[in-house]
């Protein structure tokens, strides 16, 4: 039997031509190509860019999952953290590669973490010897350097059945990435693209495409409120107390209940370089000295390994300056550190940095960028004091003096926030600022006014309701007072008032509050005076919903 086929004159050629998606742009970029192929097995090559200015990844650790079954037989340029074989003994790997030694296997996890190696398997020429590898997880914004903000490593691919094909590729999927003490990314989909080209290895000037290309686009986010890896302290010249880190700034351990996670509490300057265990005393003896609450129980510490010290040191009539001191409360050291710095107002004033390198980049929001001059570009871990049993461990430190000129800003206030940083990073993250900056210091006319015991006659629409008794107490500088007590209202005083009917139904019955606080008020601490507060107050009692509210204003003879 034979058969012949004749073309049809009017049939087209079908477009075998395959379109994939465009190369994104992100905050962190990562390839997955496939550079060899082959029916059971097939090489691939990571590679990671970092594009952000502010970017940046610390002993960076790399994780995916495999979705049909793979297993990573070797690497080059990384190594995962766990080589555990089981998955593939146990598994259908086992029962297909029936003679390969699987003790030589990298791993068989479905979700491996994989890690850089370390500088010195640079060279070595079976797991290490390829461009940009061998960092120790180092990935550098390209302002500090281009070079080093790529990371490069390759894998042999081993594949199951039904996947017994050259062209039987599939990428891991669920790409996630983060570092020591960097931002956090946020890591799409893994999507195929266009091969990628690589310089031919004959150093011809030819181009060698991929077998096939896929990329996975990661965004910085930012971090929500006490989940920041670093956190910032405010001084100024101004005033004698440090705004501290926020409580909780970075997380609250399992403690917190025996603290207090939404309180602060003002350091004099000394108790920064302390630990947060060992800066409480002080603390607490300080807001005494300053009559100011201490809140109980007291606050909790915040829980960041890296704090950022800004002071602001001096004003005068062409400029102004600050002084950036930074803290290290891990044992760990980062090396090739940088902080970069943002203020809305000021920033483009920036003159120099003298301890430290100092840039100022006008296309990044006027931001100053910090980095360790050459030999001071490691910022050391925590160590011991002096005498381990008395000192407390000391945090590793440096610190510089940057100038600001007011040539091109107009009407600036130094004792308000045009010199404190609206955005802060260390390494990439961002770190939490305080809520509040330090204000200007009048301790020059400050007054302490400390009463005796009182009482408070409170009337209701003119007829005598009940009598408060309040115990002598202090009402500090410059500071609230809240005074509480507790009267009992015989209501039967109240019900021949002709107005009581009436705002009982309307539900909130109005009283009125006389007290008189005869004391002792304390000028420029050590001159005191006699002196007498006169306080009103109207108070409204909501009878429905059993609260009540008060105004009050007082005024005072010497």
């Amino acid at each position: 039997m034979s058969m012949c086929c004749v073309k049809d004159p009017k049939s087209k050629v079908a477009n075998l031509t395959t379109k994939y998606f465009p190369r994104q742009n992100g905050d962190l970029t990562m390839s997955y190509d496939v550079l060899q192929a082959y029916d059971n097995n097939y090489l691939a090559q990571v590679t990671i860019n970092n594009n952000n200015p502010l970017g940046r990844l610390d002993h960076w650790n790399l994780t995916w999952e495999w979705m049909r079954g793979e297993f990573i037989s070797s690497m080059r340029g990384a190594y995962t953290r766990k080589k555990d074989i089981t998955e593939c003994i146990y598994g259908a790997a086992a029962a297909y590669y029936k003679d390969l030694d699987f003790s030589k296997v990298m791993t068989c996890e479905k979700r491996p973490i994989i890690s850089d190696l370390p500088p010195d398997r640079e060279k070595d020429k079976e797991i290490g010897n390829l461009p940009y590898c061998c960092r120790n997880g180092s990935l550098l914004p390209t302002v500090m350097n281009e070079t080093k903000s790529v990371s490069i490593f390759q894998l042999q691919v081993n594949k199951l059945p039904p996947d017994l094909n050259r062209t039987g590729l599939y990428p891991p999927e669920r790409w996630k990435i983060e570092g020591v003490l960097n931002p956090q990314y946020k890591c799409g989909s893994i999507k195929r693209v266009d091969e990628t080209e690589f310089p031919d290895p004959s150093g011809l000037q030819a181009t060698t495409l991929a077998v096939a290309s896929w990329q996975v686009i990661c965004n910085i986010t930012r971090p929500k409120k006490g989940q920041s890896r670093c956190c910032v302290s405010f001084s100024a010249y101004y005033n004698d107390s440090v705004v501290p880190c926020n409580t909780c700034a970075c997380g609250c351990e399992n403690n917190s209940k025996k603290c207090n996670a939404d309180a602060q509490i003002l350091l004099p300057p000394e108790a920064i370089l302390l630990p947060f265990a060992n800066r409480l005393d002080k603390a607490v003896a300080w807001a005494q000295i300053k009559h100011r609450r201490v809140p109980t129980p007291l606050p909790c510490p915040d829980g960041c390994g890296v704090s950022v010290n800004w002071h602001v040191a001096s004003n005068y009539r062409k400029g102004w300056s600050a002084r950036v001191t930074l803290f290290n409360w891990r044992e760990i050291e980062f090396v090739d550190w940088f902080v970069a710095v943002q203020l809305n107002k000021t920033g483009s004033g920036f003159e120099r940095a003298y301890s430290f390198n100092g840039t100022l980049i006008e296309d990044l929001n006027d931001t100053i960028f910090l980095t360790g001059l050459p030999g001071l570009n490691y910022l050391i871990g925590e160590t011991n004091g002096t005498n381990p049993v008395r000192d407390p461990r000391v945090p590793g430190k440096q610190q510089s003096v940057l100038t600001f000129s007011k040539k091109h800003v107009r009407e600036i206030t130094v004792a308000d926030v045009d010199v404190f940083p609206t955005r802060l990073f260390f390494n990439g993250e961002e770190c939490a600022l305080p809520m509040q900056i330090p204000k200007a210091d009048a301790s020059c006319c400050t007054v302490d006014f400390r009463y005796d015991n009182t009482t408070a006659y409170i009337t209701y629409r003119g007829t005598p309701a009940t009598e408060a008794p309040i115990e002598k107490d202090t009402i500090p500088a410059r500071g609230k007072h809240d005074i509480s007590t507790e009267v009992v209202v015989d209501v039967d005083n109240l019900v021949s008032n002709p107005y009581y009917a009436a705002d009982y139904a309307t539900g909130c019955l109005n009283f009125t509050s006389l007290t008189t606080f005869h004391g002792k008020a304390k000028v420029l601490r050590f001159l005191k005076l006699k002196a007498t507060i006169h306080s009103a107050c109207d108070i409204s009692v909501y009878v429905q919903y059993q609260n009540s509210s008060a105004v009050c204003k007082s005024k005072v003879k010497y």
